[in-house]
């Protein structure tokens, strides 16, 4: 090659470096040429994931090569439908603006089976009864002025067994487990018993030494031997293994007024007692059990009757007689109001982070303590029912309209909602704690039974 000819090839190069060096930089810090606006634009990134893995991503309706999880890159800013789908799952769509410079998690979220449930057992059941960790469920059936309570073991995956039989002229209607699972209580308009859930399950009418003013049952929450209840006036402490009945506030110390108990709680060696007063505010009393201190008394702003929705660490949601739900946090000596809500049906704490779960006959709603936000999660034409958390809390369960619903709480474009299974009677459901199956007494079409839908 000449002299000339290799000045020009190093010229040539020379150049190629000048043009390319800048676009090659341009390029690895993120920008892209947008066609649409004719311009160089900074890009922004897609963290996409999924449960389970392998997912079909399709963005504005085209697929690209890669599945789940995976995270895109240099992505123009733009808003894109982006849609998630696996085989034999279902679908997950939803609307999201990229922008420049910032990524976008779409993380861990869970497809569920296109499948239908799978019946276990043939019967019509009464009450259906998850214990604390969903690893074991009990059920009733009632006919002929005769009950059986049955247990189902999911890890055994047997069909229930009948573990005790009895005449009843009515059907129980309420089965409380004990903090660890070793007792169940079952009551009834006609009998109140103890089951024993142990090799030999037995089963123990609290008539023997229970008086039958006693009512409003709770199991202690550390302890299997202790239970419970009240007559209205006064809360008493049953010991199962010595049958004997002590007043947990002497009835020397209650005050002689016309006031009514309207419902309690054991929580960290406290009792709390909902008091319902004719002349007065209704108060909240809350007695140490460990000392000797006298109760304090908070009062509540009427004189409706109170009941415990639900309780989690130092917030308290309470119900009034006019179904105004009241959420309250306890401090120190205070009761301090967080917020209320009319017609409220059922409320229950997720319990990793506090946050509330309420409903109205036609509205689902959420409270975080962490952020104080309210969030209504949807408002449907027919009455909702039955509403429960997921167990990891990212979506919400309800019944309504004989199906039961699936709704993301993801508030980013449109709530994801899948209808689960549709039913014709639904007596209880709950989910594993794990989030892979869902079982459920009721009826589907003509068939009535024990159910489990893999999720």
């Amino acid at each position: 090659m000449t002299l000339r000819a290799r000045r020009i090839v190093y010229s040539l190069f020379i150049a190629a470096f000048i043009v390319t060096a800048p676009l090659v930089i341009i390029y690895t810090q993120g920008y892209r040429y947008n066609l649409k606006h004719q311009r160089l634009e900074p890009t922004g990134t897609l963290v996409l994931s999924t449960i389970p893995k392998g997912a079909t991503i399709s963005l504005n309706g085209q697929v690209i090569k890669f599945l789940t999880p995976k995270t895109l890159q240099a992505v123009l800013p733009g808003t894109y439908t982006i849609r998630l789908s696996k085989d034999s799952y279902k679908t997950w769509e939803k609307r999201l603006k990229v922008k420049a410079g910032e990524a976008i998690f779409v993380s861990n979220v869970r497809l569920w089976r296109e499948t239908m449930p799978k019946r276990l057992s043939q019967a019509i059941y009464q009450i259906f009864s998850p214990n604390p960790d969903t690893t074991a469920i009990l059920l009733t059936t009632w006919s002929a002025n005769k009950e059986q309570l049955l247990l189902f073991d999911k890890l055994s995956g047997k069909p229930p067994t009948v573990i005790a039989e009895r005449p009843m002229r009515n059907p129980s209607d309420q089965i409380i487990w004990s903090a660890q699972a070793t007792r169940a209580l079952v009551a009834g308009p006609d009998e109140t018993a103890i089951v024993e859930l142990n090799q030999n399950p037995s089963w123990q009418s609290l008539s023997s030494f229970v008086p039958k003013t006693i009512s409003d049952f709770r199991w202690d929450p550390e302890y299997d031997d202790l239970l419970y209840g009240s007559d209205g006036a006064s809360v008493y402490r049953l010991d199962l293994s010595s049958k004997k009945i002590t007043p947990l506030v002497p009835l020397t110390n209650v005050k002689q007024s016309k006031q009514t108990l309207t419902g309690y709680w054991i929580e960290n060696n406290t009792l709390y007692e909902l008091i319902q007063r004719d002349d007065d505010h209704s108060i909240l009393r809350s007695t140490p059990l460990l000392t000797t201190n006298s109760g304090r008394e908070m009062i509540l702003p009427t004189n409706y009757p109170y009941k415990l929705l639900d309780q989690k660490d130092d917030l308290i949601a309470l119900i009034d007689s006019a179904k105004t739900m009241s959420l309250w946090r306890l401090a120190g000596e205070s009761l301090l109001p967080v917020f209320s809500a009319p017609n409220v049906k059922q409320a229950i704490f997720l319990k990793t982070t506090g946050d509330l779960l309420y409903s109205s006959p036609f509205e689902l709603w959420t409270y975080s303590p962490k952020t104080g936000a309210q969030t209504l999660l949807t408002r449907i034409a027919a009455e909702v029912d039955q509403a429960a958390w997921f167990p990891d809390g990212s979506h919400v369960i309800f019944a309504s309209n004989h199906a039961v619903f699936f709704l993301e709480r993801d508030e980013r474009d449109i709530r994801n909602q899948w209808m689960m299974m549709p039913f014709q009677d639904l007596v209880g459901y709950a989910v594993s704690q794990d989030g892979k199956e869902m079982y459920f007494a009721g009826t589907i079409g003509s068939d009535s039974g024990l159910w489990r839908l893999d999720l």
